[in-house]
């Protein structure tokens, strides 16, 4: 195995899983607006109120914190099993299939969460 190619595959796998924790909390549907503001949808004022809640902005905090795990996950699976395996690409792929999985499980979880907040702060308006 090449001490290169496996430093390189694992700071690519490591900068992925940054890029992919941060893009469940992206606002797109404000940048979006800003390209073509006559695409509004009518709830939009509620959920501006709802991304600017103090809940929201702890949840987020906290999530965000949680989803920086798969850089983690990514990075211990690999070098564990990129160096039982002798395999630079047998580690990326297991390392990203469990990356995926932990993902997955968190950001649901998240998502069953974020209703909690939003139907609380919903209701109480």
């Amino acid at each position: 195995m090449d001490s290169y190619t496996f430093a390189l595959v694992l700071i690519l796998g490591i900068i992925l899983g940054v890029i992919i924790s941060i893009l469940p909390f992206v606002d797109f549907l404000s940048v979006l607006l800003k390209f073509f503001p006559s695409l509004v949808p009518s709830d939009f004022k509620e959920y501006k109120e709802f991304v600017s809640s103090k809940d929201y902005k702890i949840h987020k905090r906290k999530w965000t914190k949680i989803f920086f795990l798969v850089a983690n996950i990514y990075s211990v699976f690999y070098c564990v099993i990129a160096i039982l395996f002798d395999s630079v690409l047998l580690g990326f792929y297991c390392a990203l299939v469990v990356s995926a999985i932990y993902f997955g499980i968190a950001s649901n979880i998240e998502y069953k969460q974020r209703k909690l907040i939003f139907n609380k702060n919903h209701t109480n308006a």
